[in-house]
């Protein structure tokens, strides 16, 4: 890791993942996007909605339908984070109204120091 690079607070971060989430379950793309940087992906395990969602656009647009399509919403379970190393862990339940369905699983957050938006997550 570059050392030089300023420190997020543990705070910020959470501020970005609450405001993230929260954009999710009101699906409002521009506060989804505010939390990206631009060129972010969502990495989400082999077969499930067909790739990668790249780019912050991609990543809100796909939300928000989800929400309009399956009656989605989001909580979060558990949070951990490390403002040293810039990511976060989060197990949270997807829940698909529309289908009676209920997911349960966890991401891995990487957060852009210069920015202090989220660069990467990596859903399991």
């Amino acid at each position: 890791t570059d050392m030089t690079a300023p420190t997020l607070s543990r705070a910020a971060m959470e501020k970005v993942i609450r405001t993230y989430y929260d954009g999710c379950n009101e699906a409002d793309e521009a506060k989804m996007m505010a939390c990206f940087v631009p060129e972010a992906v969502h990495y989400f395990p082999a077969g499930m909605y067909g790739g990668a969602f790249r780019g912050a656009a991609q990543i809100a647009h796909r939300w928000r339908t989800a929400v309009e399509t399956l009656g989605s919403y989001w909580t979060i379970d558990a949070l951990v984070i490390d403002a040293e190393t810039a990511e976060a862990a989060i197990e949270w339940t997807h829940f698909k109204t529309n289908q009676d369905k209920v997911l349960r699983g966890a991401e891995c957050v990487e957060f852009d120091r210069a920015s202090g938006l989220i660069r990467e997550i990596r859903a399991f």
